[in-house]
Order: structure tokens, then sequence, then C-alpha cells
């Protein structure tokens, strides 16, 4: 069984849901004591490989920051993302913005003043993945020793 028909079947099975019976390490072993080849198919079905689809749209280095600056901040300017994150060419900063909001990450408010104003927030989405990715930067922090060359 590859993983879109054990994720479909535990879905269906009311086996997957976000109650704390189940968790996402109890999914991860089920695939895993699939047999070798089983295992290396979940990988092959690029359509429907849930992981890969969702987490390519804000795992590049300067997505997760800018949604780390917009978390910390209510509504951010886009001189001030690029001061909190100053190693972030105005063009990359661009792109990253329109990206995210491109997949409904983060909202962009335009006011009519001259100059233009323009202000940047996290979407409902965005809020509910931030717990999970300060997950990940805590994780980071307590190893980042291991990975200094």
């Amino acid at each position: 069984m590859d993983s879109a028909k054990l994720y479909q079947y535990l879905l269906k099975n009311k086996k997957l849901h976000q109650s704390k019976e189940v968790t996402f390490r109890k999914v991860l072993l089920k695939m895993n004591a699939l047999p070798l080849q089983e295992n290396l198919k979940k990988f092959t079905h690029t359509e429907s490989c849930p992981i890969r689809n969702v987490i390519a749209r804000f795992s590049s280095k300067w997505s997760v920051l800018v949604l780390c600056v917009l978390a910390e901040n209510d509504k951010t300017r886009f001189n001030s993302i690029s001061k909190a994150i100053p190693d972030i060419s105005p063009k990359v900063l661009s792109e990253t913005l329109k990206n995210l909001e491109a997949d409904g990450l983060i909202e962009r408010k335009i006011y009519a003043e001259i100059p233009p104003k323009v202000e940047y927030s996290l979407t409902d989405l965005a809020n509910g993945l931030m717990p999970k990715l300060y997950g990940l930067i805590e994780w980071a922090l307590e190893n980042y020793s291991n990975f200094q060359h």
C-alpha cells in the first residue's frame, strides 16, 4: 500500500484525525512498516504526495524567515521585513512575498495613500502552521551545534 492509499485508508477508517490518539509518528511507523518496495513507492507519486506538495510551498529558507518575522509582528511593511532579514535581496523578498500570498499564507493589504502603503500579515492558515514551525525551529536551536563545520 503506497502512502496515498494508506492516507486515504486512515482517513476513511477514522484513524487519521487531529486527536491525540493518532499522531504523525504513528502514521510514519505504519508507513515505515511497509515492505521496502512499497515504502519506496510512496515517494514516486508526486501529484498525490501531501507532504511534498504542501511543505514545498513554504520550505525555502526565505519563506520560513518571512513567516517568522510576520508571526512576531502583526502587520509589517516591506522595508521592515527587509531590515529584519538583511541578507535577502529586495527582488527575492518580493518574489517570496508573492509566492506566500499566492499560497494563501500571507495577506497583502494596500492602503489608498500617497505614497502607497502596503502591509503584510499572516492568514489563519499560516497561523495554524506557525506552532509546527516553532517546533522545528526549537529542534534546530537544540541541534545547531551538530551541524556546524
